[in-house]
């Protein structure tokens, strides 16, 4: 596709210089999407830490890039932009944890609650990962309906349509690093005479929450069936997917939940928590647990476990569900905005 002549459009993506794994992918992506478009871009990535301090930093740097840069018009696929709009600005919101749970940074709080609102008044359009978002969004901050817009991520993780998994691994839990993400519920349904031979794996980064979790399952005697991977690169983890008896995700609150769409593309069967953005985004496809029944949880593993053609209606609704999901659709949605 030819380039988009016309305006010149900065984009800020300076989350890369955190240590938000999810945001970063989505960041990048939605970037690049945009560019397969044909949207040329100038490209702006603060590197500073993310302290309070840092953020309003980055602000000031960010009106430097614009006003040196001539930028027409700036795209941040974070939540991350202007508070002064001396251009007319994208900025992407993808959910509002740090109101909803006092673990997030002291830094993270004050941002969403001073400083965000002034980004987002200065917004020509801010986009929405689900519609749960949106709505939370309208209702905190006041939003004009019609200068909102959700567009959906795609899978980061690339299903070429060729490889099936066996269930024959672990249960898979992906991304549980801080509290919301309610680990606890999966330690209590391992603690019975039923699951004792269960296995989970969990892929998370290091962190405070994690080792509280660790800690747990050594009192509960659960510790050899609960192993921890780090760090680990995206071809691992997509084995990981692929050879998974089901990715289980009982998080209390979720703007989007990348981890179900990536289970849902590769035909990884999943059982998920009610509530929040989750149901927006597996709809038909995962099984529903409550979040904070171990028992319900405990039963909807064997159930996976147990049953292979379960297993095989959740792959095949699991792949169809995905395919509502695409970097290009979100690109084509982007570029629609921005060119307003």
């Amino acid at each position: 596709m030819g380039e988009v002549p016309g305006r010149k459009i900065g984009v800020n993506l300076e989350i890369l210089g955190t240590g938000a794994w999810g945001l970063k992918i989505s960041s990048v992506k939605y970037t690049e999407a945009l560019e397969r478009e044909g949207v040329s871009c100038i490209k702006f990535s603060g590197k500073r830490g993310s302290g309070t301090f840092d953020k309003l930093f980055r602000m000031v740097e960010l009106l430097w890039f614009v006003s040196s840069k001539k930028v027409e018009v700036l795209y941040s696929p974070t939540h991350h932009g202007l508070f002064l709009p001396l251009v007319p600005q994208v900025v992407t919101l993808f959910d509002l944890q740090p109101l909803v749970f006092a673990h997030r940074s002291t830094s993270q709080r004050f941002y969403f609650r001073w400083i965000l609102p002034m980004v987002l008044k200065g917004c020509s359009w801010v986009v929405m990962g689900s519609h749960f978002t949106r709505l939370e969004a309208i209702k905190t901050y006041h939003l004009r309906e019609d200068r909102t817009k959700v567009v959906y991520v795609g899978s980061p993780l690339g299903d070429d349509g060729r490889e099936t998994g066996d269930g024959r691994g672990c249960f898979l839990v992906v991304g549980a690093g801080l509290p919301h993400k309610n680990l606890e519920v999966i330690l209590e349904a391992l603690d019975h005479p039923l699951a004792r031979d269960w296995k989970v794996t969990v892929v998370s980064g290091d962190s405070p929450y994690l080792k509280t979790i660790k800690e747990k399952a050594i009192e509960k005697g659960l510790v050899d069936q609960l192993e921890v991977k780090k760090g680990i690169p995206q071809e691992e983890l997509k084995s990981l997917y692929l050879q998974a008896q089901a990715l289980l995700f009982p998080s209390l609150y979720e703007g989007f939940g990348m981890p179900l769409l990536e289970a849902m593309t590769l035909g990884c069967p999943a059982i998920a928590a009610k509530g929040s953005a989750l149901w927006e985004v597996g709809s038909r496809a995962p099984l529903y647990a409550h979040p904070e029944k171990g028992a319900e949880w405990r039963e909807k593993m064997g159930t996976v476990k147990e049953n292979p053609a379960l297993r095989r209606r959740l792959e095949v609704l699991g792949k169809r569900r995905a395919k509502d999901f695409s970097w290009e659709r979100a690109g084509s949605q982007l570029k629609e905005l921005i060119f307003v």
